[in-house]
């Protein structure tokens, strides 16, 4: 009956263990696409109030006015007065914003304005036509890091930048362009830097990734993942730099711990995504929110191999995975204790049933004894 009385005693601890864990992992994950959530809608804001202002329409206007009556639109472009004004006008927003560009962009996607010359004239990537065109249908959008270099038909320099885009109208509402503030995909005041505001223990940390796995943030085990060969430097056009794991990783399972020595079978394409990033990819489509998000508290690996608990959600609106996770070594650690401690009473339970019962024993024998001493002889 005692040791009946424990195990269950035991479940109940264990059960309230693993939803408070649930409740702790759902908490951090609110906490930070919360955060985000917020940045986002202020990096919106921010950017209707810049297309709305009088002198930014304006010299737009004249600058894809100066575009289609010249032979040559992009030297149209570069030597209209008007593009000196709207740049002045630009740095001052991204000064007082914290961001690193403002571009106008043209329906054809064409880069009409930007502060270097060599971007001018430009055509943006294909696979932003989509955000591109929501914002030429009256949408500001956020679009998410990319590189350089996959924002623009031109070979970068390995720069990531994430940024906002929305219509902008002329005096009779119509939408006539594009624009765009640019930010650096790293650093203050970025994605990154966002969902870093909250760290679960020592090995806690919540990271984004779109629907092939990629990671959109940086790792907190970024130096890690250097030392073991994971991330191996870059080269490019200004020269050899330290990889970081944002836009390098991709959240698939290695099939064991790469910490421990581990060396995976399979090349990173073949690798199956972690479990956690399955499920979130999974339920990407799902019109219930309550169905594109999720707690795993039974431990499975994560990119590094590390067995892991976590808890994610799909942000449909951004179209990207947000996920929280902690070691199981760290998180499991005082279910680990509450197992040593019951198991201790288990074990001295069974010694002190096993001692009864050998009492028992020898007290039946003795008395077995006795009653044969009782008679000697013919007495």
């Amino acid at each position: 009956l005692v040791g009946g009385l424990a195990l269950w005693t035991h479940d109940l601890i264990e059960e309230a263990f693993f939803g408070i864990l649930g409740n702790q992992l759902t908490s951090v994950l609110r906490a930070e696409t919360s955060a985000l959530d917020q940045w986002i809608k202020d990096e919106k804001s921010q950017l209707d109030y810049i297309a709305k202002d009088p002198r930014v329409v304006r010299y737009t206007e004249e600058l894809l006015g100066a575009g289609e009556s010249a032979e040559n639109k992009i030297e149209a472009w570069l030597h209209s007065p008007a593009r000196e004004e709207l740049l002045e006008v630009g740095r001052t927003f991204t000064k007082t914003t914290n961001a690193t560009a403002f571009h106008v962009i043209s329906d054809r996607g064409e880069i009409v304005l930007s502060g270097s010359d060599t971007e001018t004239g430009l055509t943006i990537h294909e696979h932003l036509a989509d955000e591109v065109s929501a914002a030429l249908r009256g949408r500001t959008v956020f679009v998410r890091p990319y590189r350089y270099e996959d924002l623009v038909d031109n070979q970068g320099g390995g720069s990531m930048y994430s940024f906002v885009l929305g219509p902008l109208r002329d005096p009779d509402g119509r939408i006539i362009a594009t624009v765009a503030r640019v930010q650096r995909g790293y650093g203050p005041n970025s994605l990154s830097h966002i969902l870093e505001i909250v760290e679960l223990g020592e090995t806690g940390e919540t990271y984004a990734f779109d629907r092939d796995g990629l990671m959109l943030t940086e790792s907190r085990f970024t130096l890690e993942l250097r030392q073991i060969g994971v991330l191996p430097p870059i080269e490019g056009s200004r020269g050899v730099w330290d990889a970081g794991s944002q836009l390098n990783m991709e959240v698939r399972d290695p099939g064991g711990d790469l910490l421990r020595g581990y060396e995976p079978e399979l090349e990173l394409a073949a690798r199956p995504l972690t479990r956690l990033a399955a499920l979130a990819v999974a339920a990407r489509d799902k019109p219930d929110a309550s169905n594109r998000r999720g707690v795993l508290l039974e431990p499975y690996r994560n990119y590094r191999g590390v067995e892991v608990v976590g808890a994610w959600e799909w942000l449909s609106e951004y179209g990207f995975g947000v996920a929280t996770e902690v070691e199981a070594r760290e998180a499991l650690a005082p279910l680990r204790y509450l197992d040593v401690v019951f198991g201790a009473l288990i074990v001295l339970l069974s010694v002190f049933v096993a001692t009864s019962l050998l009492s028992l024993f020898s007290v039946t024998r003795l008395r077995r004894r006795v009653r044969e001493l009782r008679e000697l002889g013919p007495y």
